[in-house]
Parts: structure tokens; C-alpha cells; sequence
């Protein structure tokens, strides 16, 4: 057998032959009345059940490996989406691109910038400030001190 990976409706091809085959030999065995040809055959059948079941699991491998292929292609494109350039105007009017990611990264740094200006004021007051961490935020169970 050659080390030519086949396609899934080749594999499926090979099973349907294989189990046709197993049929055969059941009958044949059947018809056999000697104990050497009884255990001949039933070597047989062995070897082709065997056999199908191998080629089952190939055809599995193949389904699975077909469904990582889909999203490997899928995660792909989320990749060049965070990597294309987008367009926005800046404050003064300019017009200007980043590529998203490196927007998101900067609203995600604005945000901590304006955080820390928040509990410099609230501390100004004389009062101790809550926590800002995002764990916090999220998991309102965990006490912030």
C-alpha cells in the first residue's frame, strides 16, 4: 500500500469493499466443511475485520483532521483581521490608521492611564480608593484589600 494519504471518500470507498469482502468470506466459510479451510477463513475474516476497522479510524483521523484544517483557516482570517490596518480620524481632524490590534492595545492602556488619574483625585479627597484591578472587577467575591 502506497504512503499516499487518501481523502475521506477514497477511505470510505475501501471500507464498503472491505465489509463486501468480509461477506463473502462469511459465506464462503459457511461453506467450507473442512476444519483447515474453517480456520483459514476465519484468519481471513480476522485479518479484513481488522482491516475495516483500520480503515474506520483512517476515515475518522480524516474527518477530524479536515475539521482542524476548517479552523485553523477560520483562526487564519481572525489573525488578518487584527492585523489590517483601520482607518479613524484623529482629534484634531487628520485622518490615520492603525492596524486593530495595536488600537485595541492602546484603548486598553488609555483606560488604565485615566484609571490611575481617578485614584490620584479620589486620594486628593482624603479617601482611600477603590480597588481597580480588572480580577476585582470581574470576581466582585474577591475583597479588594
Amino acid at each position: 500500500m502506497a504512503d499516499v494519504p487518501l481523502n475521506l471518500a477514497e477511505i470510505e470507498q475501501r471500507i464498503a469493499a472491505v465489509r463486501e469482502n468480509i461477506s463473502e468470506l462469511i459465506e464462503q466459510a459457511a461453506a467450507y466443511s473442512g476444519a483447515a479451510d474453517e480456520e483459514l477463513a476465519a484468519r481471513r475474516i480476522a485479518d479484513l475485520v481488522a482491516l475495516a476497522f483500520a480503515h474506520e479510524r483512517l476515515a475518522e483521523e480524516e474527518r477530524r483532521r479536515a475539521e482542524a484544517q476548517e479552523r485553523a483557516v477560520q483562526l487564519e482570517g481572525r489573525v488578518a483581521r487584527l492585523a489590517a490596518e483601520l482607518a479613524f480620524t484623529l482629534l484634531n481632524g487628520d485622518p490615520n490608521s492603525m492596524r486593530l490590534v495595536d488600537q485595541m492595545q492602546h484603548v486598553a492602556n488609555h483606560a488604565t492611564l485615566h484609571r490611575g488619574q481617578v485614584v490620584g483625585m479620589i486620594r486628593q479627597l482624603g479617601i482611600a480608593p477603590p480597588s481597580t484591578d480588572l480580577l476585582f472587577y470581574l470576581r466582585r467575591e474577591i475583597p479588594p484589600n
